[in-house]
């Protein structure tokens, strides 16, 4: 008795698994289930265990969807850790019952009564390698529409690191956790707007209520879970992809970023799937200030005086957002700032020019074929992601970061030679001010033509960028280098360049000598324009001179066709 009486029991455990044996291979492949478990290649890019139910359920879909069944019926703890997934058996499966709603999921969402969502664009900052791509994160507003009151869905890796270098390495090859985050969006605001002096763009989204309470839903079962943290590819705004999808199942956002996912690429799939139904513009405390001396320096009298008030209460809260003040030392003198400036005249409205949309620029990916004066043709492809010879529409005047940029030449004789390899190159050309004082920098990773043998190369740069507005600035540099063939060779010299911006269009002149430790020395200069056809095409023109110790120089024009994808 006792025998048949522990039979019984087994089969009545796991009598709902053969249940729906027939059903849950063909519901593990419904794409809404997989995408609950981000699966992405036969796999689950969530590397918290805690994630799935299943032993194999990283790998099996199957697994996990049957091992969710099992714990409808013998764990009710599964109801508040995975209200997503429960919900959508429930809808799937008509005869599964006792559904049971999660109370602190509930009270969750009616806290957050989020009404509307908006996907935030923080700009590339120009003196940090590590956001020059920029940054997106999503906006909740409540009913009220209060912005600054809102709450931020932020994805970051999770890390204390400081080194930019170490920061980069470990982002590169996935040694951070990356995590979901809810936090004020005014703390974003002060993060970005003030202490990165970054420039915010605001793209607000089409999502409906159900669609809304499906992100909350999906977001809330991923509180504790993490997923390996890549630079490159699962990142911030990758990540961000997932929660739309799961608004709106019938999209595919996720699957166009197997290589890349750059903020920006991933806004633009985001419209081109058509989210986005209205945007909006913060500009930067950097340029509200840079407003409003430029404006000090046109008035007169009191207007003047009003204007030097204004920029002196701006100053000191940058001062006290960068901890160079501190609390009491700041109440003190903003008080009397602030007595100061009300016996002034009004302001008019500021007037800070709206720069283009990020939209509006070319793609990511650049495909290049020219030829020179030689008759050589040239051939390049850059992996991402913008140039000092691209047309700024878009983009951060003078920053400048490139990744994999390969360009080979086809000689006459039909040799296939390499010209350029940059692994990595970086220049951010910050411009320097009345009041703020970066210094600009540069550093390049690869390998080039150099003395007709293929040298790898380290390259460094450091000096002083000066800008008049955003159409016209230009740099002076100390440039080290570093070429290595078969034995060390170093170099150092002085760089200078001056670029000018129109809309579609862009001329630069830049020229450089360096001094090498064998004795000798060489000088490059080029002029170039670029020309925008469209938004992802542009004709490249350029006129450069090499001239070799005592040789005589050597001057070639060229031509070529940059294509953006």
């Amino acid at each position: 008795m006792r025998q048949v009486l522990r039979f019984l029991t087994l089969v009545l455990f796991f009598l709902p698994s053969f249940s729906y044996s027939l059903d849950t291979k063909k519901l593990s492949k419904e794409r809404y289930w997989q995408q609950l478990l981000h699966f992405c290649d036969g796999k689950s890019e969530i590397d918290s265990k805690e994630f799935f139910l299943s032993p194999k359920g990283k790998t099996d879909a199957k697994a996990e969807l049957d091992a969710t069944l099992n714990a409808i019926y013998y764990d009710k703890k599964v109801f508040c850790k995975f209200p997503a997934r429960v919900k959508w058996l429930y809808e799937k499966i008509p005869s599964l019952e006792n559904y049971q709603t999660c109370e602190a999921l509930e009270n969750l969402i009616e806290n957050y009564q989020a009404s509307k969502a908006v996907l935030v664009f923080p700009t590339a900052h120009i003196n940090s390698p590590a956001s020059m791509f920029g940054h997106t994160f999503l906006r909740l507003d409540d009913k009220k529409g209060l912005a600054l009151t809102a709450n931020a869905v932020n994805y970051a890796a999770k890390t204390t690191e400081t080194n930019g270098l170490i920061f980069a390495y470990q982002g590169l090859f996935g040694g951070y956790e990356g995590r979901y985050s809810v936090l004020p969006y005014y703390k974003k605001i002060k993060e970005y707007n003030n202490l990165e002096r970054r420039d915010i763009w605001e793209y607000t989204l089409n999502l409906e209520t159900p669609e809304l309470r499906r992100l909350l839903t999906h977001l809330y079962e991923l509180k504790d879970m993490y997923g390996d943290y890549f630079f490159f590819t699962e990142n911030c705004s990758y990540n961000l992809l997932w929660l739309l999808e799961i608004a709106r199942p019938n999209t595919h956002l996720v699957k166009n970023f197997s290589i890349k996912a750059i903020p920006i690429d991933t806004i633009r799939a985001v419209k081109e799937a058509g989210f986005i139904e209205d945007v909006n513009f913060r500009p930067s405390k950097t340029k509200r200030i840079k407003s409003l001396l430029f404006e000090e320096q046109k008035a007169k009298g009191k207007l003047k005086e009003a204007y030097h008030a204004e920029l002196g209460v701006e100053l000191l809260q940058l001062k006290r957002t960068q901890n160079k003040i501190d609390k009491k030392g700041y109440v003190t003198e903003l008080m009397q700032r602030l007595a100061i400036r009300s016996k002034l005249p009004t302001l008019p409205k500021a007037s800070i020019k709206k720069p283009p949309n990020p939209l509006s620029a070319h793609q990511s990916t650049r495909l290049e074929m020219g030829m020179d004066g030689k008759k050589a043709l040239e051939f390049g492809v850059k992996l991402a992601f913008h140039d000092i010879y691209d047309v700024e529409k878009g983009f951060i005047t003078g920053a400048y970061i490139d990744f994999f940029h390969l360009l080979l030449s086809k000689e006459q004789s039909g040799d296939i030679k390499l010209k350029n390899l940059n692994l990595v190159n970086i220049n951010s050309y910050a411009p320097r001010d009345k009041i703020f004082k970066p210094f600009s920098w540069g550093v390049q990773v690869g390998a080039e033509a150099f003395r007709n043998q293929t040298y790898f190369k380290l390259k460094g740069e450091v000096g002083l960028s000066y800008a008049y507005h955003d159409r016209l600035f230009g740099f002076i540099m100390i440039r080290p280098s570093f070429y290595y063939h078969d034995s060390l060779l170093a170099g150092v010299g002085p760089k200078l360049g001056m670029i000018v911006n129109f809309e579609d269009t862009k001329f630069g002149v830049i020229g450089e000598k360096s001094f090498y430790s064998d004795g000798g020395d060489d000088f490059h200069a080029e002029v170039f324009s670029t020309i925008m056809i469209d938004k992802n095409s542009a004709i490249n023109l350029k006129i450069d001179s090499d001239k070799i110790g005592q040789t005589k120089a050597d001057t070639r024009f060229s031509a070529s066709i940059f294509y953006y994808f």
